[in-house]
């Protein structure tokens, strides 16, 4: 089996800040914004493995790019797979309003 390489890019990692901070410091949780970051980073990491089980975004610009999603609690991680390095490229995260 494949292992690829994860990289994030500046901006994931400035949406992910973002997120800490508006939990901790807006919403007065910081253990709950922890664990929200602790968990993005624990399931971005496992897209070493099998990083393809996800969709394609199925509109463009972002299906000829080959952008891929996933869902992490109320969050939906943009991500590239290049077969050619082995590698990741988580590109934003954005909170998605749960229905429930």
């Amino acid at each position: 089996m494949i292992e690829y390489h994860v990289n994030i890019t500046p901006e994931a990692e400035a949406d992910m800040e973002n997120l800490w901070g508006y939990i901790a410091y807006e919403l007065e949780n910081p253990s709950s914004a922890y664990k929200i970051v602790n968990n993005l980073y624990t399931e971005i990491a496992k897209l070493n493995l099998m990083p393809k089980r996800f969709r394609i975004i199925d509109r463009e610009p972002w299906k000829s790019r080959g952008v891929r999603f996933m869902f992490v609690d109320n969050y939906r991680v943009h991500y590239v797979v290049d077969d050619t390095a082995n590698s990741v490229t988580v590109l934003r995260i954005f909170y998605v309003r749960s229905d429930s």
